[in-house]
């Protein structure tokens, strides 16, 4: 099994918007307002922390299309971040 390491800017100092906007919920045909709130679900039902439960529907719906978390797949999603310039 290989490690994965996400970076994530859970703060929004490395990006304007969430990091997701970019590329990852397009690429999944996500509504992040859709998203966010099957998250909030999912977590509460699980007593499982927001962040945590975000990362396993990201992984289940990728998954789910066809699109595994991979290091070339994932730096595809990465290409499309717009970061602050700094």
């Amino acid at each position: 099994m290989k490690k994965v390491a996400l970076v994530y800017d859970f703060d929004g100092t490395l990006t304007p918007q969430d990091s997701c906007i970019y590329s990852l919920f397009p690429s999944l045909g996500v509504n992040p307002i859709d998203f966010w709130r099957k998250v909030d679900d999912f977590g509460r039902d699980n007593q499982i922390d927001p962040h945590s439960s975000g990362l396993l529907m990201y992984t289940h719906m990728a998954e789910e299309r066809g699109n595994h978390f991979t290091q070339e797949w994932l730096a595809l999603q990465g290409q499309h971040i717009q970061f602050f310039k700094g």
